[in-house]
C-alpha cells in the first residue's frame, strides 16, 4: 500500500465495491446479453415467454367462423338443383317427373349446352339424389324400362322434342345399391352408366371433360375405394397393381387400349 493511499486496510475501493455489485447483479440474471443468449435456459424460456404473448392474442381475436363443407356437386336433391349444381346455370326452363325419371330444360354455358337455344337432360332418382345419365337427344326409354306413356309425359311441353325411342349399350349394370353407391361418388356432370362386377365397379362421365374410375369394394371399411382414374383411357398398369382378374376386367369393359377379350 502506498503511503499515499487513504484508503484503511481491509477496505474494498468504493468504485471496487460498486463494480463487486454490478456483477453480483449480472450474475443473478444470468449475465449481459451476449452471456444470457449463451446460456441453455434462455432460448426455453424465451420461447415459453412468445407462446403465452401468442395464445393469450388469439384468445382475445373473435372465433373464426368455419365454412360448410361444400356438397358433392354430382347429384341434387331435385332434378333442377342437380342441374343448376352441376351446370353452374340458374336458367331453369321447364321440369318434367316421372319417378324415377325427370326431363329438364335449360339454358347454359359450356359445351353441353346448344348456342342459343335450350339442352334437355335426362335424369334419374337414386337413395342419394337425382343425377344426370344422359342429354334428351336421344333417350334410350326402352333399355330403360321406360314405357311408352311415361316417354311422353316426361316430353310433354319441352322446348324441343327428341326421339326416346332409340337403342343403347350404355346402361347401369349390378346390384342397384352397389350402382348407387359408387354414382355418388362421381363428379359428374353426366354420369352415364356404372358397371359392377363382383367387387369392382367401372363408370365413366363427361361434359366438363370426361372421366372414368376404377373402384374396389373394401369389405372391413364397407366402402368403394377409388383404384384409378383417366382422362380418355384407362393406364393399364392400374389393372396390373391390383391383380384384378381378366375376366372382371372383360366384364367391367373399362376403357383400355388393346385389351384382349373373348366375344
Amino acid at each position: 500500500m502506498s503511503l499515499f493511499d487513504s484508503r484503511a486496510p481491509g477496505r474494498r475501493p468504493r468504485g471496487d465495491a460498486q463494480s463487486a455489485r454490478r456483477r453480483e447483479a449480472q450474475g443473478r440474471h444470468i449475465g449481459g446479453p451476449e452471456l444470457r443468449a449463451k446460456h441453455p435456459k434462455y432460448h426455453a424460456v424465451k420461447a415459453i415467454w412468445v407462446f403465452a404473448v401468442l395464445l393469450s392474442l388469439a384468445m382475445a381475436m373473435p372465433a373464426p367462423v368455419l365454412a360448410e363443407t361444400p356438397p358433392a356437386i354430382g347429384y341434387g336433391q331435385s332434378p333442377s338443383e342437380a342441374i343448376r349444381r352441376v351446370f353452374q346455370t340458374d336458367q331453369i326452363l321447364r321440369t318434367n317427373i316421372v319417378e324415377p325419371y325427370a326431363i329438364v330444360s335449360a339454358r347454359g354455358q359450356g359445351p353441353m349446352f346448344d348456342r342459343g337455344s335450350s339442352t334437355e337432360f335426362l335424369l334419374e332418382h337414386f337413395d342419394f339424389g337425382w343425377q344426370v345419365l344422359e342429354t334428351a337427344r336421344a333417350i334410350c326409354t326402352p333399355e330403360r324400362g321406360i314405357a311408352p306413356t311415361a316417354a311422353r309425359n316426361l316430353m310433354a311441353g319441352m322446348p324441343k322434342q327428341h326421339a326416346y325411342h332409340v337403342g343403347c349399350e350404355e346402361l347401369d349394370s349390378g346390384p342397384s345399391r352397389s350402382v348407387a353407391q359408387v354414382r355418388k361418388l362421381m363428379y359428374g356432370p353426366v354420369v352415364p352408366f356404372v358397371r359392377v362386377v363382383d367387387n369392382y365397379a367401372y363408370s365413366v362421365d363427361y361434359g366438363d371433360g370426361g372421366g372414368c374410375g376404377l373402384f374396389h369394394f373394401e369389405a372391413e371399411a364397407n366402402r368403394w375405394q377409388l383404384l384409378g382414374t383417366c382422362k380418355g383411357t384407362m393406364d393399364p398398369t392400374v389393372i396390373e397393381r391390383y391383380h384384378i382378374p381378366h375376366e372382371t376386367v372383360c366384364a367391367l369393359r373399362p376403357a383400355i387400349p388393346d385389351l384382349q377379350c373373348a366375344r
